[in-house]
Formats: C-alpha cells, sequence, structure tokens
C-alpha cells in the first residue's frame, strides 16, 4: 500500500488523522482536499473547458444496504450536474469480489472508440483496495490514456446514499465524523475505530523527541 501511494502522480491529504498529524508536526500544515470536495470542482472546470468521459468503477455490498442501484443514481446525478460530460463506461462489483470480475478488455474497446481529451477514471472502491489496484494496473490506464482519481465516497455522495453534513460541521473535523457514524455505523465504524492509529504515531515521534 505504502508503494502504490508513493508511486502516484498526486497525494492528496485526507481524513482527520491527516489533521490531527499535521497539527503536531513541525512541517507545513495540510489542509484537506479529498475527493468529495477536489472532483466536483475538477468536473465543473473540465465541463466547461475539454470535451470529456468518465469511466466510473464502484462496489456495492448488501452488508451496509448499498445495493446495485446506487451505481445508476450516481451517474444520472453526474450528467444531470455536468451535461457536457459523457458517462462512457461505468461498472460495479460486489464489495466481497472487490474486481476479481472487472471487464478490463471490454473497457479497453470502450476507450479505443473514445476520441474525447480527457478520460477520466473514477476509481470509488475504497483504500485501500483502490490504490492497490490502481498500482497493479499502472500500465492499462497509461496504455488507453486515463487520467485516474482514487476518489472512494464521491459516489456515494453523488448518488445520495451518503448526505453531506451542514458546513459548520465538516469544519469542525470531530463532529462530521460522529455523524458518519451515527447515520450509517455499519459503513463508518470500522474506519472510525481505525482512525485512532494515528495517535501511537503521536505519541511515538514525541517520545523520539
Amino acid at each position: 500500500y505504502r508503494h502504490a501511494l508513493l508511486q502516484s502522480d498526486f497525494l492528496l491529504p485526507d481524513g482527520i488523522a491527516l489533521q490531527l498529524w499535521s497539527n503536531y508536526s513541525a512541517k507545513k500544515k495540510l489542509h484537506n482536499l479529498n475527493g468529495t470536495d477536489l472532483t466536483p470542482a475538477l468536473l465543473a472546470y473540465l465541463n466547461e473547458t475539454h470535451k470529456t468521459t468518465l469511466y466510473i468503477y464502484s462496489l456495492y455490498d448488501p452488508n451496509i444496504q448499498k445495493w446495485e442501484e446506487w451505481l445508476q443514481k450516481g451517474v444520472d446525478s453526474l450528467q444531470k450536474r455536468y451535461s457536457d460530460i459523457d458517462v462512457a463506461y461505468s461498472y460495479q462489483s460486489l464489495y466481497a469480489n472487490r474486481g476479481a470480475d472487472f471487464p478490463w478488455d471490454e473497457i479497453e474497446k470502450v476507450s479505443a472508440a473514445d476520441n474525447a481529451k480527457v478520460k477520466l477514471f473514477l476509481n470509488c472502491t475504497g483504500s485501500p483496495f483502490q490504490e492497490l489496484r490502481t498500482e497493479e494496473y499502472k500500465e492499462f490506464f497509461v496504455k488507453n490514456g486515463f487520467l485516474v482519481m482514487n476518489v472512494w465516497g464521491f459516489l456515494d455522495f453523488m448518488s445520495g446514499f451518503e448526505k453531506r453534513a451542514p458546513q459548520w460541521v465538516v469544519k469542525a473535523r470531530v463532529l462530521e465524523t460522529f455523524r458518519r457514524i451515527l447515520s450509517n455505523p455499519r459503513k463508518n465504524m470500522k474506519k472510525f475505530l481505525a482512525m485512532f492509529g494515528i495517535f501511537r504515531i503521536i505519541s511515538r515521534r514525541l517520545r523520539l523527541k
């Protein structure tokens, strides 16, 4: 996973754990720039400036009541908001399979006939899987001219499966975390518990100092 992150062209800070690390670090303060906030701005820009097509890869998971129809809801929302951007291809796997059935040959055929200036592949499958899979198929993406963004929850918000918190809650990072847990504990509790790993890193750094 570390190798996959270091091989990326851009690595964007995201989440309360990095915010906490930034506060305790001697380095320059990080500002949150995640896929959910950055992607709409990028799409709005591309919608006005470049002929763009989207390729979307998502997961559905009955365990958290995320059914297959959420992908189409997300696609419909994207096409409504960014009317000059075409969704050339969308696909989803069962979460338990996590990409074992992805039709790479089929997407390559679609891409070959695509003359858009920007071919944007949105990998909405969650960390660390999305980063590992992007690195694994890096040659495929380069060969077919894809700009790949690993954006995890972006499509969930576009489809309405997840709801954005009020802006004042978003700014109070911890409040947003608790809001997500309460609204969808099946999905977010595990990620919330993993977040506490940052305190071990901070503690280790302080002891070294």
